[in-house]
Parts: C-alpha cells; structure tokens; sequence
C-alpha cells in the first residue's frame, strides 16, 4: 500500500467533498519530527564542533556538508539503490521492442509468444513507473529533511550572535538553504545519466559498432566548453550573491534610519550607494544570462549532434540499418538524449558549492561568550569588568583597558559623547560584544531596557 501511494486516498476522498483542515491530514512519522530530525542532525553537528577545536582551544571552522554527510547518507544510499534499479529497468523498452521486431518479422513464431512479450512489456513498465514515483516521494522527502535542520541550525546559530545579519540570513534562508537541500538530489541525477548513458552507448555499440563512438567524441568536445563556462558562471553568481547581500543590507539601513537620513540631507548619498551596488549586479546578470543561454543552447543540441554523428559515420564505415537496428538505436538515442540533458545539473553542483560556501561563513561568526558566573557575592560588587571588547569585522569598535566595578543596590549613570563607546560597554555586560581580553563577571540575573522597545506578540505567561 506504501509504494502503490493508497494510503493518500482517504485523503482525497475528504477533499473532493469538503475542504481538508489540519486535523484531516496524516500525522507524522516519529521519525521525520522537525525535533526528532534535528536531534539527529545536531548530535552529528556537536561532535564535529568538539574534534574541530584546536590545542588551544580555539574552534575552527567546521564544515555543514559533513554533518548533512554523516545524518543522511543512509537515506540516500538507499534512494541510491531504487534509483540503479530504475535504471536498469529503463532499458527493458529497448529490449522488448528489439524481441518484438523479430517477432513481427518471423511469421514463424506463434502468438503466444507475442502475447508473452506484450504482457512482459507491460509487467516491466509498470514496476518501473511503481519505484520511479516512489524515488521522488523519497527523494523530496530527504529534501525537506534536510531543510528542517538546517533551518533549525540556523534558527539556533542567531540565538548566539552579537549580531544578526537579517538581510543576509534572509538570503540564506530563501535561496541558499533550497539549494543546499537539493545537492544530494542533483548528485544522484548526474549518477543516474551517467550509469544510463553509459549503458545506452554501450548498447548502441552493440547494434552500430564502432559508429557509435561519433557520439562519445561529440561528448568529449562539448563537456570541457561546459565546464569551463559554468565555473565561470560560479564566480559571478557568488559575486552576485554577496552584492545583493550588500544591497538589502544598506536598503534596510535606509529604510530604517529614514528620520536620520532626511536629517542629515543623506539621500543623495544612499541614492548613489545604492545605484552603484544595482549597477554592478545588472553587469553580473547580463554575463549570467548569456552564459546560461549558451550552456542551454549547448545541452539541448547535444542529443540531436549525438545522432546525427553516430548515423553519419555508420553510412561512411559502410554499415548497415536494419529496421531491428533503426528502431532499438531510434530508442536507445531516446534515452542518451534524455541522460545528456541531465548532465545539465552538473553546472548546478557549482552553485552548490557557493551556497555551502556561504552557509559555512555564517555558522563561523564569532558566537557571543558566556560570562563567567563564579563571582563572589561576599566581594559587595554586582557586576565587576577587567576586559578590553571588540566587534567582529577587521574594521569593529574597540573598547579597551576597561575596569570597572558596581556595587550592589546603586545606580550608576554611564556619560559619554556621541560613538565613545556607551552602548560596546553595555551590550559587553550582557554578552553581547566578544571579549578580545580579560573577562566580564555577573553576579546575578541581568534585565535590560533597550532605546528601541521590542513588544512580542504574545501574554507574559
């Protein structure tokens, strides 16, 4: 019932006659929980942050790819399998069609053995429609999976910063984080061409010999001019990526400071920033476009030089085309033509690789410290503070040689100019700035009131 999809139909049944609500739906496996998925993927993530971190205990940069590598590849390993199964029952058309074309040519044979490969044919297609459809159910399954964790990883990660990025998490989260999830799809696609296409050439060398080579050489022509422009096409989609990052980035600055801006007479200023950012995407986007329509051009005339080539040089070696040969190779090239095609994907791996490229960037911030909560309560002092303090970036603001100590039960005022540093301070005491050296102590809870109130929608219990 699984694999034939029966277990939907109740489901359908209630929605051709009244709406379908959320009670109506079918509940979610134990296993495919967003917190059982991401107790997993996370117990993966912890152990690769514990043997990432150096003699002197400082972490490195730990790679997102192989925690994904290490929580999922039983999934596709098995969707892996379903797949090589499918392929091979792909070439099960080809095969009847050559007994059935020796059938119908031999008056000979009796009919029921007609009606055996007819009834074979049928079986055949059938089971290969059946797992066909159920790789894709599995395949898109895994797809979400991975979503949810990393979402959830990401969801988690911004919890710990000293800074939120919103317009590049958003970034993040719409484009990157899809992509990401479809790498393990795109990898088996590209499997799956490759066994199939090299089953049809050989096959094709079967039945035209060495005629068949003409299409390995028109691939071998074309494969390099398609990688080299979709390397080319990688470089400019990261440059393009991190410019539209810089471009919500300084928008939403605009938008969110307007009363400064129109303060200050600064909208020529954000005008022209912003101009200028829009102007080197579009250049970007022209050359993405043209590269992309020759990458396109290029895979869609493939198949059709395949062909042409291999049955041109059969004539020129003197070969001969049976009716058996034209339609076994009419259908072998079918399926050549539909594998080269998805060879496409291959330009898609490169943009992969971008995306993980940017999502590792993000889970490699500087994470906001922990203070240190042994502080004497006997000592008189609430908060005590030995510490110089920087934000992230070459260029962050710095607050150093600070030493400081507030008693309990007294107000304390912190008066300074405009950019001295007020803020760095407070926010330190709550975490929020990396200490560069020295350390923050806390004795006690800490509530904070910031200038710009932040009302959650929700009752206070």
């Amino acid at each position: 019932m699984r694999w034939t999809f029966k277990w939907i139909e109740p489901l359908l049944s209630i929605g051709s006659s009244r709406k379908v609500n959320y009670e109506d739906l079918h509940p979610l496996p134990e296993d495919q929980t967003p917190q059982s998925l991401n107790r997993v993927f996370s117990q993966y993530w912890n152990d690769d942050h514990q043997t990432n971190l150096k003699q002197d205990n400082k972490q490195t940069n730990k790679k997102i790819e192989s925690a994904l590598i290490r929580a999922y590849w039983k999934e596709y390993a098995k969707i892996f399998l379903m797949r090589t199964v499918n392929d091979v029952l792909t070439f099960s058309s080809p095969f009847f069609l050559h007994l059935l074309v020796n059938y119908v040519t031999n008056h000979d044979e009796s009919w029921l053995l007609g009606v055996f490969y007819i009834f074979s044919f049928f079986i055949s297609s059938s089971v290969q429609s059946i797992i066909s459809q159920n790789v894709e159910f599995y395949e898109d399954n895994a797809r979400e999976n991975i979503k949810t964790s990393i979402l959830d990883s990401m969801f988690k990660k911004a919890l710990k910063l000293s800074f939120v990025p919103v317009a590049k998490i958003t970034t993040l989260q719409s484009k990157d984080v899809s992509i990401v999830a479809a790498l393990g799809w795109y990898i088996l696609v590209i499997m799956s061409s490759i066994i199939q296409a090299s089953i049809a050439l050989y096959s094709s060398y079967g039945q035209l010999g060495w005629a068949s080579m003409g299409g390995l050489l028109v691939l071998m022509i074309a494969t390099p001019l398609d990688t080299f422009a979709a390397m080319k096409w990688d470089v400019w989609y990261f440059e393009r990526s991190e410019l539209n990052s810089k471009h919500s980035e300084s928008f939403m600055e605009f938008i969110t400071e307007m009363r400064t801006v129109k303060f200050f007479s600064l909208e020529k200023f954000f005008e022209r920033k912003l101009g200028e950012i829009k102007g080197k995407e579009r250049d970007l986007a022209q050359k993405m476009l043209k590269t992309g329509t020759f990458l396109s051009a290029l895979w869609k005339a493939f198949p059709a030089l395949v062909c042409a080539t291999t049955f041109g040089l059969n004539g020129y070696l003197g070969g001969t085309l049976t009716v058996s040969k034209a339609f076994i190779s009419i259908s072998l090239f079918s399926i050549l033509k539909d594998q080269i095609t998805s060879l496409y994907y291959s330009s898609t791996l490169i943009k992969g690789k971008s995306s993980l490229r940017k999502l590792n960037k993000f889970f490699s911030m500087n994470e906001v410290t922990k203070h240190n909560s042994d502080f004497k309560e006997e000592s008189g002092f609430a908060i005590n503070i030995n510490a110089d303090l920087k934000w992230e970036g070459e260029d962050g603001f710095e607050l150093n040689g600070i030493d400081l100590k507030i008693p309990h039960g007294k107000l304390v005022s912190v008066v300074g100019a405009v950019g001295s540093g007020k803020s760095t301070l407070i926010q330190g005491i709550l975490g929020q700035v990396p200490v560069k050296r020295g350390s923050i102590q806390v004795n006690g809870t800490v509530s904070y009131v910031p200038q710009k109130n932040w009302i959650r929608n929700a009752t206070l219990k």
